[in-house]
């Protein structure tokens, strides 16, 4: 089951049909994916620290949204999108197919594409439904996850030392580890002390905490930590040993157990840092 998340962004898009639409489109081998519908941009960062990336993300820039909605905060949007997921498919649904000048505008700045949101299955474009198809077909990770340099320290009774090294990205299932141990291999059981950082790519400088951080954590009681150190263990599920169509080489590291207090400040960590990925550097 894949996911698919549609943003009305305040207009009326009739989703049912919509999505009907965009199954058959796709032909009869689509997968069966389940949708999850917002009505605002607003509500697109709480989303995203809650949820792992979805499949694909249709947001609605139809005149009803134009009117209602500042390009900038769309802009935004898709920035953070793409931050978490830098391969997730962006598309804008548009009362017509716009200018090329304004396509490649939105392009620029993360959409995959544009496409007229009454379309008839004929109507989407070979590239652009493979595109989808493709896509859709990929398994998306099951659990949330952030990118993040953090200092990770590693132990195993296959490796005769300690292995200090730093994360790529950290999820609530586990993390990457950009290092290989002499001796490593799959389904090693590992020891992790995980050091977690305060800025969402691992920097250490103390910022300011964003509104939308700081509502996530008076919701859940809990603020960013601090330095704080996370100690579990897991199991080695991958390894990659050379890099690979732009993929670091690496391990992944499953989490087995991480004791109550561990986990709760590793979920909170993740969400505020989520959300955080919406909000503007500038």
């Amino acid at each position: 089951m894949r996911k698919v998340l549609v943003v009305k962004n305040r207009s009326q898009l009739d989703v049912g049909r919509f999505l009907a639409q965009f199954r058959e489109s796709l032909g009869p081998q689509a997968p069966d994916f389940q949708s999850d519908v917002l009505d605002s941009l607003a509500e697109v960062p709480q989303w995203f620290a809650k949820h792992a990336s979805p499949s694909l993300a249709f947001v609605d820039w139809g005149q009803e949204s134009r009117k209602a909605v500042d390009p900038k905060h769309l802009e935004q949007a898709l920035n953070g999108m793409r931050t978490l997921d830098p391969h997730l498919s962006l598309i804008l649904l548009t009362e017509a197919m716009p200018e090329s000048q304004e396509t490649m505008h939105w392009l620029d700045r993360g959409a995959t594409g544009l496409l007229a949101r009454d379309f008839t299955p004929g109507q989407v474009t070979d590239a652009l439904a493979e595109i989808l198809g493709r896509k859709l077909a990929v398994e998306r990770p099951r659990h949330a996850r952030v990118p993040g340099h953090h200092k990770v320290i590693l132990r195993a009774a296959s490796l005769e030392q300690g292995v200090v090294s730093e994360t790529l990205n950290i999820g609530t299932g586990g993390l990457f580890a950009r290092t290989i141990p002499e001796g490593a291999k799959t389904g090693d059981r590992v020891d992790f002390e995980l050091h977690l950082t305060t800025g969402i790519g691992g920097n250490d400088t103390q910022i300011e905490v964003p509104a939308a951080v700081r509502r996530v954590n008076e919701e859940s009681g809990v603020g960013l930590p601090k330095g704080q150190i996370l100690r579990g263990s897991g199991f080695i599920v991958w390894i990659r040993r050379t890099p690979a169509a732009g993929l670091a080489e690496g391990l992944g590291l499953q989490f087995d157990h991480l004791d109550d207090d561990a986990r709760k400040t590793l979920d909170h960590f993740i969400m505020a840092h989520r959300v955080r990925a919406f909000i503007p550097l500038s």
